[in-house]
């Protein structure tokens, strides 16, 4: 997870340089500081930077992205007292306002259906686990452990005040899941069930069985791959996936709260 942290920070800088190349380029050119030749590589600049901005993001979803364009647009907000004032200024204001978008909390909705989602699980899956509801508090009963040193390094927190819980094993589909929950300052931000161990065909049969059962309760997906269905929702999302890992495969259904798109990352 560090690793992918640094690669994200790395390209989102050179997504703020490239991006401030452009704008010095284009604004130069609109202003006669440059000829109008600039104008071509400043829409290369601006594809680089494009490249960059989806690198880092895909790498790791952070409002800490956002500094390396708050640094170049100081830099370019300091040069302006040196030279070109207007010209720095306006890609000082650019990169800048960049930066505050990328900051600050800004929930996507743009892509979600209309159809809600439930806070009880058991309604919206099925399960059979009414004491698990999205966004509700954790329910310290029996059966429900905090994940162990070993199980926090295979599976990283990505959340400030996150804890991961294994959780009693439920009947679904005719078949036993185990289940885990992840949740945030003690309200359960994500309900996962898994069936492990089991064969190629197995998975694909399950999947198939899964998906029907997701059909029937929320319509068409909002994005399908051979091994991974997405529901996407007002109030969060529900993915069905499978892994396959040398020869064993792994059926997993997640139940996510849209309230995650806000936590402070790690």
């Amino acid at each position: 997870m560090r690793v992918r942290r640094i690669a994200s920070i790395f390209f989102a800088s050179l997504a703020a340089y490239a991006l401030s190349f452009a704008f010095d380029l284009l604004f130069g050119a609109l202003l006669g500081s440059y000829p109008n030749t600039a104008f071509l590589p400043s829409v290369t600049w601006t594809l680089l930077g494009g490249i960059g901005i989806w690198t880092a993001s895909a790498l790791w979803k952070s409002k800490w992205l956002a500094v390396p364009y708050a640094i170049f647009g100081l830099l370019a907000g300091l040069s302006s007292i040196i030279a070109s004032p207007l010209l720095n200024l306006l890609v000082a204001s650019v990169m800048l306002l960049a930066a505050y978008f990328l900051w600050r909390p800004n929930p996507d909705t743009s892509s979600v259906t209309s159809r809600p989602i439930t806070d009880q699980s058991s309604t919206l899956l099925g399960f059979p686990t009414e004491d698990y509801a999205l966004d509700g508090p954790v329910p310290h009963g029996d059966g429900l452990a905090e994940f162990s040193a070993l199980e926090y390094a295979l599976i990283e927190r990505q959340f400030k005040n996150q804890l991961n819980y294994n959780a009693p094993a439920v009947r679904f589909l005719d078949m036993t899941w185990s289940v885990m929950l992840g949740t945030v300052e003690g309200r359960i931000y994500k309900i996962a069930a898994s069936q492990e161990s089991l064969t190629q065909e197995g998975a694909e049969s399950l999947m198939a069985i899964a998906r029907g059962h997701c059909y029937d309760r929320f319509g068409i997906p909002d994005a399908s791959a051979p091994n991974l269905t997405v529901w996407k929702m007002t109030g969060g999302n529900v993915v069905v996936q499978a892994l396959g890992l040398a020869g064993h495969w792994t059926v997993n259904l997640f139940v996510t709260s849209s309230a995650s798109r806000v936590f402070e990352q790690l």
